[in-house]
C-alpha cells in the first residue's frame, strides 16, 4: 500500500464528529456565499425550481427558532 493512501486512511480514521460537522458548516457557508453567482449560471427554470423547493424549508426552519440550538452537543 502506498504511503499516501495509508496517510489518507489514517486521516479519515482520525476525523471526529466535531471536525466533520465544522467542515460541513464551512462548506455550506462557502456554497451559500457563492449561491447568487451559481444561480446566475443556470436557466430561469432551474433557478425557480431551486427557490420553490428550498424557500419553504428555510422559512419553516427560521420560524421554528431551532437554528439557535442546532450547533450544540455535536461531539462535545
Amino acid at each position: 500500500m502506498s504511503k499516501t493512501k495509508k496517510d489518507t486512511q489514517e486521516e479519515v480514521r482520525k476525523t471526529t464528529l466535531r471536525g466533520l460537522f465544522d467542515k460541513m458548516l464551512s462548506t455550506l457557508e462557502t456554497e451559500i456565499e457563492n449561491l447568487p453567482e451559481t444561480l446566475q449560471g443556470v436557466t430561469p427554470e432551474k433557478r425557480l425550481d431551486f427557490i420553490s423547493k428550498n424557500l419553504p424549508l428555510l422559512l419553516k426552519y427560521r420560524e421554528s427558532g431551532q437554528g439557535n440550538s442546532f450547533l450544540t452537543d455535536w461531539g462535545d
